[in-house]
């Protein structure tokens, strides 16, 4: 695992990354350093704050619009293009 410091990240792009577009907006972009191994307590610590991250983005959502996620996806999605762009890939992929 790596140490933390006390400057922030610089500004880098890593090799593999996921990057996700609504309605041909991108919004999303999460970057990851493939030549880093990961252990199993590194990928748990990595989930648990991807899964805080969802918590507080759900209460918010509650807070303002009365509906969380689910509910939101369920009703408001079915002329939303969502799409996903990997480095793997060549081009983007409709996901929704």
């Amino acid at each position: 695992m790596g140490e933390s410091s006390e400057h922030p990240p610089e500004s880098e792009r890593f090799d593999e990354f996921v990057e996700v577009a609504v309605d041909d907006n991108e919004v999303l972009r999460v970057e990851m350093d493939d030549e880093m191994k990961l252990s199993a307590v590194d990928s748990a610590i990595i989930a648990g704050f991807l899964e805080d991250i969802c918590e507080d983005i759900d209460e918010e959502l509650q807070d303002e619009y009365g509906k969380g996620v689910d509910d939101i996806l369920r009703e408001d999605t079915d002329n939303i293009k969502v799409s996903r762009y990997t480095g793997e890939l060549s081009q983007w992929r409709e996901v929704s």
